[in-house]
């Protein structure tokens, strides 16, 4: 596999430096597989695709170069290549002192992966082996309830990687698929392959693809470097997906259109596994919290001026419902320039989809740069309770979410806000600092200003007309409402208001609303919440008074007492 002056991407270098090294012969290349490659021979640059790349790799060196999957069947690079197979194939079988073989190529993956091991096994000569959709020739599951085919399929890959003829000679076996985690367990976890990640394309990577593309296209009204920043989490197909269109319908690429064409290409790319969010709501629209905003203001401010080692790994909201979580999060969003994707529930039945899922969902993140994740309702989606056999895929879940939240490198680039209610249900090493660095209880507004403050917010953020309402007597009659409760009571007044004729709230309708409106009344669910925030904070200066004084074992005696009342 020699290079001369060929500039290889990362994956295929590593590729290569593995098998020049001795240290594997059997590759996976997954994830980014269905995407354009850039190949580059001295000054000359094209992009392919990943077949047209690893063909011309491969044939360099390389006397049989064979491609499988089980659409196309048994193909190769070269017309001549083909007879050469057939005729080694022939020479196997009189070696053996088998019947002499009739030429036929067979159609039965386990057949045609059998012939396969003997070229790449029996044969000293460079001869390669190419499987294409790998997960679908040997797919996760277990061995029992796969097909008698499928189990074939992965016992012939399991006797490739053992068999000496394979490591003590020239030949090489490339496997491809899309999602590794689909692919069976006991072939990507062989100590005898190597991983390859082909990732998304990074910065630098869909510059060059614009600029390439530029000559074919005619990209105005962006420049190359604004397309490369708008464009993160693309894949380069994806990226010419957006230059046809307008090529086709004739217009400009505008920073907004390509905006919404990321977002549709990422939640369909996903299959609705994340949301992205376009927040259109900074800490202006957020009503009281002053003490919270104040810190978030600053990380957020970090984050924008590019200091990383002030920007914490995650930050976890936690309170009772109603306390404004979400909104504060798409604020903070909006405030810090991150791109802010919402991560939905990633769960399957199906062995090995949840895992698949969210791998996913991490090589996105990974592509997009700047980033902030939300979980919202995390104890539902990433809860420790789960009471359903799932074979250990929770805890690997877990743990693969929690390798990914501690990674240094993502510091100040890529930025987890967990969202829940029950953080005593969250993995407690998943809440340890270097992963939520910072915990930050929310409660409800316990003063009067807060109120007048949330009710002013919320009347101009849902376009509420309020007209001849003292808002400070609505607040000092709420005491005990949550953010929710507030907006609802607005609603009640608004609904009433319509029912009236009017389009404004006056003082009738709001002291009809406020003698109709009931508020959430489960006190005990609610001091428990409470409770958990206190508990779980980072910061004393974020507490209420009547928490400040507690001790830990306090605060957790009160939470068991409350747990055994509410039937926890």
């Amino acid at each position: 596999m020699e290079k001369t002056d060929l500039k290889l991407p990362a994956w295929a270098e590593k590729l290569r430096q593995g098998y020049l090294s001795g240290e594997a012969s059997q590759f996976l290349l997954y994830s980014n597989v269905g995407d354009l490659v850039r190949w580059q021979e001295g000054t000359k640059l094209e992009f392919i695709t990943m077949m047209d790349f690893i063909t011309r790799l491969l044939i360099r060196t390389k006397e049989i170069v064979a491609f499988y999957n089980i659409s196309d069947g048994l193909y190769f690079a070269r017309k001549e290549m083909r007879d050469i197979f057939l005729h080694r194939m022939t020479m196997v079988r009189r070696v053996k002192g088998e019947a002499e073989w009739s030429g036929v190529i067979p159609s039965l993956p386990s057949k045609v992966m059998a012939m396969l091991g003997e070229l790449v096994t029996s044969q000293p000569h460079g001869s390669a082996a190419v499987i294409e959709f790998l997960e679908t020739l040997a797919p996760e599951g277990e061995m029992g309830y796969l097909s008698q085919d499928d189990r074939a399929c992965i016992v012939a890959i399991q006797d490739w990687s053992r068999d000496p003829g394979l490591v003590t000679s020239d030949n090489i076996v490339v496997m491809v698929a899309e999602n590794v985690m689909e692919v069976n367990k006991s072939i990507r976890s062989s100590p005898q392959l190597m991983l390859i990640e082909v990732g998304l394309p990074d910065r630098e990577e869909r510059l060059a693809f614009i600029k390439h593309a530029a000559q074919k296209y005619l990209l105005t009204g962006m420049s190359h470097e604004q397309l490369a920043d708008q464009t993160a989490g693309l894949s380069r197909n994806q990226i010419e997906s957006i230059f046809k269109h307008a090529s086709e319908s004739i217009d400009i690429v505008t920073m907004d259109g390509v905006a919404r064409k990321r977002k549709e290409v990422i939640e369909r790319e996903c299959m609705g596994l994340v949301e992205v969010i376009d927040p259109r709501h900074g800490f202006d629209s957020v009503g009281g919290m002053d003490e919270i905003k104040k810190i978030l203001e600053g990380v957020a401010a970090s984050i924008r001026k590019g200091q990383k080692r002030r920007a914490p790994m995650g930050i976890l909201l936690v309170g009772p419902m109603g306390t404004g979580k979400t909104f504060l999060a798409e604020a903070f969003a909006k405030e810090s320039g991150l791109t802010c994707v919402k991560m939905k529930s990633f769960r399957e039945k199906w062995v090995g989809s949840t895992e698949a899922n969210l791998e996913r969902i991490l090589a996105i993140v990974q592509a997009l740069g700047y980033v902030l994740v939300i979980i919202d309702e995390a104890d539902r989606n990433l809860g420790s309770d789960k009471n359903d056999s799932d074979s250990g895929t929770e805890s690997r879940v877990i743990a693969r979410l929690k390798e990914f939240m501690s990674d240094g490198g993502h510091r100040g680039r890529i930025v987890f806000m967990i969202l829940t209610n029950r953080p005593d249900k969250l993995d407690v090493d998943l809440k340890r600092p270097g992963r939520l660095d910072l915990k930050i209880p929310m409660f409800y507004p316990r003063l009067p200003r807060e109120r007048v403050e949330i009710l002013a917010v919320l009347a101009k953020k849902d376009g509420f007309a309020v007209r001849g309402v003292d808002i400070n007597e609505v607040a000092e009659r709420t005491e005990g409402f949550s953010g929710a409760d507030l907006e609802g009571l607005l609603v009640t007044a608004d609904r009433l208001a319509a029912e009236e004729g009017k389009d404004v709230i006056e003082k009738k309708e709001m002291e009809a609303a406020l003698a109709d409106f009931i508020p959430s009344r489960n006190q005990l669910n609610i001091e428990f919440m409470e409770l958990l925030a206190a508990f779980e904070g980072s910061s004393k200066r974020l507490l209420p008074e009547k928490f400040r004084d507690y001790s830990a074992e306090e605060l957790q005696e009160r939470i068991s007492e409350l747990k055994m009342k509410l039937g926890l």
